[in-house]
């Protein structure tokens, strides 16, 4: 799963070897389209728990599962000032000291198991964050093109990146076949600090389109 991606979109040519990764910051360009929801105290920091001896900041892709843990969290004592805050994975601070757990989409998580299944049947839980993509039956990856560049669309939903699969389905003549196949986020975000920058510049995230809507609903002012 991850090696084949690492190996074909990545593209680990020899010849770059020891060309330098994208910098930090233009990682956290790329990640910044994304949102998520963290659990956040009356003074809007982050709610922190204790997990194999590290505070720890959970960080959710979807609001709903976010909303879930808040409302867990409401039910201990000096806990109801707790809310939901939106925000940037990119522009995302982890105060000093402390470690972030990245909590997927639990509908994405099942899906992403079913294709994992597909070449590992053993398998019992997807490792990480799930991300979509689709291929040809010869393995090249399904792109786009944006201002002149051919990118490599990374989706948060198995929906949206089926409906792309089926598209792309509809204007084959040749037999053609796609697929959609997973990825994990950690996995990129490291390809991306560690492969040669041209090998990863292509990458682009596709978020959620409800997790979209609901950080645009929850980051709109009062009155706004």
């Amino acid at each position: 799963m991850i090696s084949f991606l690492l190996a074909c979109a990545i593209g680990m040519q020899k010849s770059q070897a020891t060309a330098p990764p994208l910098s930090p910051g233009e990682i956290a360009e790329k990640l910044k389209p994304i949102p998520v929801f963290i659990p956040v105290g009356e003074d809007n920091a982050p709610v922190t728990a204790a997990q194999k001896g590290q505070q720890t900041i959970g960080v959710f892709f979807g609001k709903e599962e976010c909303e879930k843990f808040v409302a867990g969290l409401k039910k201990q004592p000096g806990m109801d000032k707790v809310h939901v805050f939106a925000g940037s994975f990119g522009s995302l601070a982890t105060p000093k000291g402390t470690t972030t757990a990245l909590i997927p989409v639990e509908a994405e998580k099942i899906k992403a198991l079913e294709i994992l299944k597909q070449d590992k049947a053993a398998a019992k839980e997807f490792p990480g964050v799930p991300l979509f993509f689709v291929v040809g039956k010869d393995g090249n990856f399904l792109t786009v093109t944006q201002k002149d560049s051919t990118l490599i669309p990374l989706m948060f939903s198995w929906q949206e990146a089926e409906d792309m699969r089926k598209r792309a389905m509809g204007n084959v003549r040749d037999g053609s076949t796609f697929t959609v196949k997973v990825t994990a986020l950690e996995q990129i975000i490291k390809a991306m600090q560690v492969q040669p920058a041209a090998n990863t510049r292509n990458l682009v995230f596709v978020p959620n389109r409800k997790s979209i809507e609901d950080y645009n609903k929850l980051a709109k002012p009062p009155g706004g």
